[in-house]
């Protein structure tokens, strides 16, 4: 996708959010965004579920309730953006903002305060303390025995790994 028509998707995004009837939410799934200059830019409850953000700069950027389900962050620049409540399923992550790893049955993406396992997203620390009948709800009797396995390990690995904080 060329600048200048992004520039236009993301000034119709801007006007939906300020709830002009003449924007319109900004769709970019699975749009070729490879190293975008999307610095500053409110991309908030956009989709761009199975895109190519790699190597871009989205610093600064607003993303927060965005659908990145299946997106390709490596080497995209997310220092300072708001990533709360999006949604990053089966996304690779930059390795720094946001950390992804593949065990066993589930995607697992983090960041300094949250985890996504399949589709289930959680604050880090709610993760450990639930019940294995609150597992078990998630996805059934294999959840809870993927967990019993992977939670220790998941817990060294984000101990020695963390992602860094966004702020």
């Amino acid at each position: 996708m060329n600048q200048k028509k992004l520039d236009r998707v993301l000034k119709l995004h801007q006007l939906w959010l300020d709830g002009d009837a003449k924007g319109e939410r900004a769709n970019l799934s699975y749009s070729n965004l490879r190293g975008s200059n999307l610095s500053g830019s409110n991309l908030r409850d956009s989709n761009l579920r199975g895109s190519d953000l790699s190597y871009s700069d989205l610093r600064g950027s607003n993303l927060s309730y965005s659908d990145l389900r299946g997106s390709n962050l490596s080497h995209s620049d997310l220092r300072g953006s708001n990533l709360s409540e999006a949604t990053y399923a089966h996304c690779r992550g930059n390795n720094t903002t946001i950390k992804t790893i593949h065990c066993d049955t589930y995607d697992i993406a983090y960041t300094d305060a949250v985890m996504q396992i399949g589709c289930e997203r959680y604050k880090i620390a709610d993760w450990w303390k639930f019940t294995d009948a609150q597992i078990r709800a998630m996805d059934g009797r294999t959840a809870l025995d993927w967990w019993k396995v992977w939670s220790p390990i998941l817990r060294k690995i984000i101990k020695y790994s963390p992602a860094e904080n966004n702020g």
